[in-house]
């Protein structure tokens, strides 16, 4: 048996995916709860194995719900999306362990089955229109003087040397790491380096 518990703050939500799971065999569904608070209440959560999270906003927000899932369990996490997701964001909650994404307005009674299924197994599970977002980093917003700060640092430069390597505000190089950050998808400095070198932006041209 695969049990499953729901985090949704819309109760018809709650009601309608409660009534399609009830009757789906091999799978137990341990309850459907409007908050993260009520869900840690109930001893069920303990024993979850996939859990299918309302999609929270702003992204900040469901980050650390995540991480506070994960602490105190690590259910499979299968998140229901209301809208769509930069492909930056998708990276990194794939990277906090959201093993599957689907669309709340798709048919359920066609995608949610599957995906349960599927993360059950540890693998990703993608909706067809969760499919539809780029799974690449998105450079096209990247500007020459962020690929310079890129290549500074790679280098090992701090914020402060690389601000007076370039003639330019600490805030400007804290800005253009933010954006790096989010066109590939990751979290640190270190991260970014290591997905640059990856997709071959430091390569001498």
């Amino acid at each position: 048996m695969i049990r499953v518990a729901l985090i949704d703050e819309i109760e018809v939500i709650r009601f309608g995916i409660q009534r399609l799971l009830s009757s789906v065999p091999h799978i137990e569904f341990l309850g459907a709860f409007s908050t993260i608070d009520f869900f840690y209440q109930d001893p069920a959560h303990y024993q979850t194995d996939v859990l299918l999270l309302e999609q929270i906003q702003p992204s900040t927000h469901l980050h650390l719900a995540i991480h506070q899932i994960q602490t105190f369990n690590h259910p499979s996490i299968l998140l229901l999306l209301a809208a769509p997701l930069e492909a930056g964001t998708m990276r990194s909650l794939f990277q906090l362990g959201v093993l599957g994404f689907i669309y709340k307005d798709e048919p359920l009674s066609e995608t949610l089955v599957p995906g349960i299924h599927r993360v059950y197994e540890g693998k990703r599970y993608l909706s067809p229109e969760a499919a539809l977002i780029p799974q690449h980093a998105d450079l096209t917003g990247l500007t020459p003087r962020a690929l310079q700060i890129l290549r500074l640092l790679a280098q090992g430069l701090g914020a402060q040397q690389i601000a007076q390597e370039l003639s330019i505000s600490t805030r400007a190089v804290y800005a253009a790491r933010t954006r790096l950050r989010d066109a590939l998808g990751v979290r640190s400095d270190a991260q970014v380096v290591a997905e640059a070198i990856r997709l071959g932006l430091l390569n001498d041209r």
